[in-house]
């Protein structure tokens, strides 16, 4: 974070508009970053809710299949009682239908009647029997009732337990929910952005390749400029000597002259003549070499001036690449 924002600092006093646009990229990048754990922490929800509730039905089932036990042996018991109610109803009847009329007879016989009160207290007990039997049988119908929705119920149960594993296990599933699609776009859309900035690191790294060979190139020329524009001075102070000196041999070659039309007029002095003619013809050889000097020297200072002004252009091209080059280190910089 420190970081960044000594880059920020930096780009911004180099180029706002270059800082300004990488904070953009990076509060966007920030955002898609908290989006991302929302995202996360709401798979992370669904997650627990879908353990949670298969865990109920894990219980769920677990109850149904104690309950569904209690049940088969309560009506096991029942369709027990019931065959031997059934057992003991039949060996009555059989008892009632084999003997009444052999006891009957045996009783008339003796008694001369029949004893009513027996018969009455027997077919009472026939009757209670018969009761019994009946709310044994609608006992175990209700059971059998219970226990066939107890049975559906956990077959039900058991299919959406199933279902939910198979939702938790297929991965088809879970590549077709929501949260999924919204993470595989934000990833496809974070890849892009990637590439996107890899291959402009790829590109400011060339373009920092030829802008360093540019600045060494440039440096190069701008040192050359730097010791023609000291030569054009030197030549310049050169010049300006040589003109002094020249007008100085100006001077002493009209002296010179005022003195040799007065030795002409003197025709006695013939040497101090020639005297006078070998130092005007060494003062005029004098006079030319000098004017040859100040011809080259003005031709120098000619040629620097536009030399002056490339280098001029080369200083301003070479810091408007460094200003690019930082602007590009520091991209890559953020994107690493």
């Amino acid at each position: 974070m420190v970081e960044h924002v000594k880059i920020f600092k930096v780009l911004h006093q180099i180029s706002p508009e270059a800082a300004f646009q990488l904070r953009k990229i990076d509060d966007s990048l920030r955002e898609e970053a908290d989006n991302l754990h929302k995202v996360i922490d709401i798979l992370h929800m669904k997650h627990k809710e879908y353990a949670d509730e298969m865990h109920k039905y894990f219980e769920s089932h677990s109850r149904d299949q104690s309950e569904i036990k209690c049940l088969t042996g309560e009506l096991e018991e029942s369709m027990t009682e019931l065959e031997e109610s059934r057992r003991k109803l039949v060996n009555l009847k059989m008892q009632k239908d084999g003997a009444a009329d052999v006891h009957i007879s045996v009783l008339s016989a003796v008694n001369g009647v029949s004893s009513p009160d027996k018969s009455a207290d027997r077919t009472m007990g026939f009757r209670e029997l018969k009761e019994s039997v009946e709310e044994a049988k609608m006992l175990a119908a209700t059971r059998l009732s219970e226990l066939v929705d107890a049975q559906e119920d956990t077959l039900i149960l058991s299919k959406q337990m199933q279902k939910l594993q198979n939702e938790m296990e297929n991965d088809k599933y879970v590549v077709l929910s929501k949260p999924y699609s919204l993470l595989s776009d934000q990833l496809q859309r974070l890849n892009a952005e990637l590439e996107r900035y890899r291959g402009l690191s790829d590109s400011s790294q060339v373009e920092r390749n030829y802008v360093l060979r540019r600045e060494k190139e440039l440096s190069m020329k701008v040192e050359s400029a730097d010791s023609v524009r000291n030569a054009v001075g030197d030549a310049e102070v050169k010049i300006e000597e040589l003109k002094l000196q020249l007008q100085k041999c100006i001077f002493e070659r009209n002296d010179l002259e005022v003195k040799l039309e007065e030795a002409e007029q003197d025709s006695g002095r013939q040497d101090i003549k020639t005297e006078f003619r070998v130092m005007a013809s060494a003062l005029s050889k004098e006079m030319e070499m000098m004017e040859l000097q100040l011809n080259r020297f003005k031709e120098l200072a000619h040629e620097a001036l536009p030399l002056h002004g490339e280098a001029h252009s080369l200083r301003v091209l070479l810091d408007t690449k460094v200003i690019i080059l930082r602007v590009g280190q520091s991209r890559m910089t953020i994107c690493t």
